[in-house]
């Protein structure tokens, strides 16, 4: 379950600039997510990351074992073969 909820990570995404470091990304997720403290802070940021240059949405999907192809067809309409069945 994420830690970070949309509007959170909203909030992080809007004040990241590109070359953003880890360590900003970190002081955002504290600034934005006080609450969170050590490995929960780390988690959140992997969250902020996968969302911003990784797979977002899509990364749980494609990490269930026996996914072969994803397929996206618009907002909302995601398609996943898994062992060949889609």
């Amino acid at each position: 379950m994420p830690l970070l909820t949309p509007d959170a990570l909203r909030a992080v995404r809007s004040e990241l600039s590109e070359g953003s470091s880890v360590h900003e990304v970190a002081r955002l997720v504290r600034r934005h997510l006080p609450r969170l403290h050590g490995p929960d802070v780390v988690t959140a940021v992997h969250e902020v990351l996968a969302d911003v240059v990784g797979l977002g949405p899509l990364r749980d999907a494609v990490a269930l074992p026996g996914v072969t192809d994803v397929l996206v067809c618009g907002p909302g309409t995601v398609y996943v073969e898994r062992n060949g069945e889609l």
